[in-house]
């Protein structure tokens, strides 16, 4: 299990998207089943939803949380 974020000052540079292209590599490299991850649905995350959907993320449930809603997604590799 990992964390991961971009510095707000550098978000639109494609750096996230880079991040988790790499991170699925490394997991099917490894022979992962599955790569999973959640995210709240605050705002500032809308782009990083965008970022996952493309890249074929599914939402397989959420979870209500401290004023927000987590989504959690997973890609079967």
């Amino acid at each position: 299990m990992s964390w991961y974020c971009v510095n707000p000052e550098m978000r639109g540079k494609c750096i996230g998207k880079l991040s988790i292209g790499f991170a699925i590599v490394q997991a099917k490299e490894l022979g992962k089943k599955y790569f999973r991850l959640y995210t709240p649905d605050y705002l500032l995350e809308a782009a990083a939803q965008i970022v996952y959907e493309k890249y074929g993320f599914k939402v397989v449930r959420t979870k209500k949380a401290r004023g927000c809603t987590l989504i959690y997604r997973e890609l079967e590799l």
